[in-house]
């Protein structure tokens, strides 16, 4: 799936208003590659993708905008789970 420019835009507003933080620091703490998450960033995570920024060849995201992806991860995934589960029914 990729990420609409509307959305995009959106995104680089609210993470104008944001105190940033490097990937780097992100990745320290949720224990996955900086690669990730740039991914997330650009090619989403099933569908739900993490606001994040280039500048000066260094990727940021910010701590809202993580709360945002995982409240929007989490939602998605109980979603599946309660399809699958109707779908065994």
């Amino acid at each position: 799936m990729k990420r609409s420019r509307a959305d995009i835009a959106a995104a680089v507003l609210r993470l104008a208003t944001e105190q940033l933080i490097h990937v780097d620091t992100v990745s320290k703490e949720l224990h996955v590659t900086k690669e990730s998450i740039k991914r997330w960033g650009t090619k989403g995570r099933t569908g739900v993708f993490l606001d994040v920024t280039e500048r000066d060849g260094q990727w940021f995201t910010s701590r809202e905008a993580l709360a945002r992806f995982q409240r929007e991860y989490a939602a998605l995934t109980r979603l599946q789970a309660s399809n699958t589960t109707n779908q065994e029914r």
